[in-house]
């Protein structure tokens, strides 16, 4: 197994993080006194802050070059190997190769290089599978990725099976192998008149300001290691690439619009077209640009691809929403911004939820058209079985069956013989009514989350292949045989988009992890979910099915709980215009008793919240509490809550009072981390 699996953790550059699953796995190591698994696991750890201690150094480095080392790794393999060997010559002929600049960044040199592989000897080729590993872990950011994927294919650096191996040397290059197989596909044409040393300076830099617009923006000596390498070459397009996406996510606070910023993209992109004008990534910043400026320049293919580019995936998803939003495409929008976490810009998630209202209104409106669409071709079909019965009661001058009479007049609910009439179709089509209409529309697979996985596989498609491998990644061991049962089920919604979903996760006492996935606010599916995040279970009907007392226990338990119920006194409250109205639809959220109060308050929408932010905090007794703040960050409102979630009480100025020193202690112990509200 990886280092990382030996921690259980993921692979990360957090020394705490390495150290904290350090120790915990030790603890058990050393209960069982096995000699074997507490060497493997020291090693592990040691490789594992070996990697992280070379990445951050890596991310850390800034205007002090560090060269490439050839000659360590010749003096390395020279220890090694002594004199015996012909490795020194293949040695030469790879300084001679990486010494000039336009040769190394040529394949057809590498491919030169490599014409007699055929006839190495399985020695040679190991010792020569040693040096490239050696060499890539020194040089991977500067030559092109296609000559790294051409290097670790020809002498099979990375393969599936391989595990830990006992030599350092292959064992670190396992781990740092991900950050090698990731790193960017730059260009490196644009180096004509530099000196190498100004190259290798230049190609640093610029892979530090890519780890840091990703990782770190909080980091402000981008804008200073951008000045350095914009002079040592302003014609490389990556670099200002970097710096524009820079600029677009570092905007991104409490007030910000793109309307207020987008002009100091303009001259950035300027350089950049005119560097390079089919470079994938200006293009999608163009595109980004067109469509907050003119609202044009969507280009669905295009959008699709930006996985294989290097942009930061949050900003790409918050910028591609933005070119549907500003195209005119609102529901691609939501669904795009759906990715987004919460703790996205306070304007961004106001932006979001209006858009969504828009789009929900569409959705209801489009429904309810479809409904009174599909009355009208009952009524115009129950017309015309009529006048077709009574043309042949005529014909036949007989009168009309009375049990058929009898049976007509039992039917006066109209949607019972809709209902019936829709049930002997499915009975008929051997599907479902949606089965026999048009299915939904293609989704993007690798845009899928986590959480809308099972969804799309077992809702919206039936591919039993691609189920298959959900079931193999996403199912606990236990429950994949009762999952293989349902692997050639009908999609219950074939017509669906993710739109119409709502999914909802919480942890149930007595139940564990749960995730609830309600479909246009109607069926709902249960998923009980373990410490691993694999499914072990589905309530639903045609699943696992409870009675209808329990099963809707368990969703009232999800529906309410202290985010829920500060989000609905946020949004559905304090926002609300007709807040009396917005009380009663959601009423689950509070007490009896606090459900009169807020219904005297209510008077309109309270403007200083309409960009609030609410943190987590507790009592000095222990209860949960959060604090909500207003507009400006100040602290406005703290809510306590029942054993149930819904709120119980709340303290402010012109609501319950709450003692100084109380609500001192709430405030102090308020968690750094802001929550917007969410949709």
């Amino acid at each position: 197994m990886s280092i990382w699996e030996q921690l259980e953790i993921e692979r990360t550059t957090d020394l705490k993080q390495i150290k904290k699953a350090y120790a915990k796995k030790m603890k058990i190591v050393l209960k069982s006194g096995n000699d074997a698994e507490f060497q493997a696991l020291k090693e592990a750890y040691d490789l594992a802050v070996k990697w992280a201690k070379s990445g951050n150094a890596e991310s850390q480095e800034s205007r002090h070059v560090v060269l490439p080392k050839v000659e360590a790794t010749q003096k390395f393999h020279a220890e090694k190997e002594g004199n015996h060997s012909q490795l020194p010559t293949f040695i030469e002929a790879v300084v001679s190769l990486i010494k000039i600049n336009e040769r190394r960044q040529k394949i057809t040199e590498w491919e030169l290089l490599l014409k007699d592989k055929e006839n190495w000897s399985i020695t040679e080729y190991v010792q020569y599978r040693e040096f490239m590993m050696r060499f890539l872990i020194d040089w991977y950011i500067f030559i092109p990725k296609k000559i790294i994927r051409f290097l670790i294919s020809n002498f099979e650096l990375i393969t599936e099976t391989e595990e830990v191996a006992s030599d350092s040397l292959t064992s670190y290059f396992r781990v740092a192998s991900h950050q090698i197989v990731n790193v960017p596909n730059f260009s490196f044409a644009t180096f004509s008149g530099m000196t190498e040393e100004s190259i290798f300076e230049f190609c640093r830099l610029r892979y530090t300001i890519y780890q840091k617009v990703t990782t770190d923006l909080t980091d402000e000596n981008i804008t200073e290691l951008y000045s350095v390498a914009i002079k040592l070459n302003e014609k490389d397009t990556d670099l200002i690439n970097l710096y524009m996406l820079y600029l677009v996510e570092k905007e991104l606070n409490p007030k910000w619009q793109p309307e207020e910023y987008i002009h100091e993209l303009d001259s950035y992109l300027i350089k950049a077209k005119l560097n390079q004008s089919d470079n994938e990534v200006t293009i999608f910043i163009d595109m980004y640009y067109q469509a907050i400026t003119t609202k044009s320049g969507l280009d669905q293919n295009f959008l699709n691809a930006w996985h294989d580019y290097y942009i930061p995936t949050q900003l790409a998803y918050l910028m591609t929403g933005y070119i549907y939003d500003y195209n005119g495409d609102q529901i691609t929008a939501v669904q795009i911004w759906k990715n987004l976490p919460n703790t996205y810009s306070v304007i961004v998630q106001k932006k979001i939820i209006a858009v969504k209202k828009t789009v929900d209104a569409e959705v209801k409106e489009k429904k309810e058209k479809e409904q009174s669409y599909n009355v009208l071709i009952w009524l115009a079909a129950f017309v015309a079985i009529g006048i077709f019965v009574a043309g042949i009661t005529q014909t036949k001058k007989t009168e009309p069956d009375p049990d058929f009479v009898k049976y007509l007049q039992s039917r006066n609910d109209f949607s019972s013989i809709h209902k019936e009439y829709r049930e002997k179709v499915q009975e008929n089509s051997g599907g479902t009514e949606e089965e026999t209409n048009n299915e939904s529309e293609p989704v993007d697979e690798a845009t899928l989350l986590d959480d809308q996985k099972f969804i799309y596989y077992f809702l919206m498609t039936n591919d039993a292949e691609k189920r298959q491998m959900f079931i193999d990644q996403s199912v606990a061991e236990d429950a994949k045989a009762f999952f293989l049962e349902h692997i050639n089920d009908a999609p219950a919604f074939p017509r669906a988009d993710f739109t119409e979903f709502r999914i909802q996760n919480d942890y149930i006492v007595d139940f564990g992890k749960a995730q609830l996935i309600t479909y246009s606010f109607e069926q709902s599916y249960l998923l009980q979910v373990d410490e691993n995040d694999k499914i072990m279970n589905v309530l639903a009907k045609g699943w696992t099915e409870r009675s209808t007392a329990e099963f809707q226990a368990l969703v009232e338990d999800i529906h309410v709980r202290p985010e829920t119920s500060t989000n609905f006194f946020v949004m559905d409250y304090l926002l609300s215009e007709n807040q009396k109205e917005s009380l009663q639809v959601n009423s689950e959220y509070v007490t009896k008793e606090l459900y009169g109060i807020l219904e005297k308050n209510a008077s309109g929408a309270t403007n200083d919240y309409d960009e609030a932010s609410w943190q987590l905090s507790k009592f000095s007794d222990g209860r949960v509490a959060t604090v909500v703040n207003d507009n400006n960050g100040e602290h406005g409102y703290i809510l306590s809550f029942d054993t149930n979630g819904r709120l119980e009480h709340i303290y402010s100025g012109g609501w319950e009072q709450l003692d100084l020193a109380e609500r001192e202690f709430v405030y102090d112990n308020c968690e750094e981390k802001e929550n917007f509200y969410t949709f």
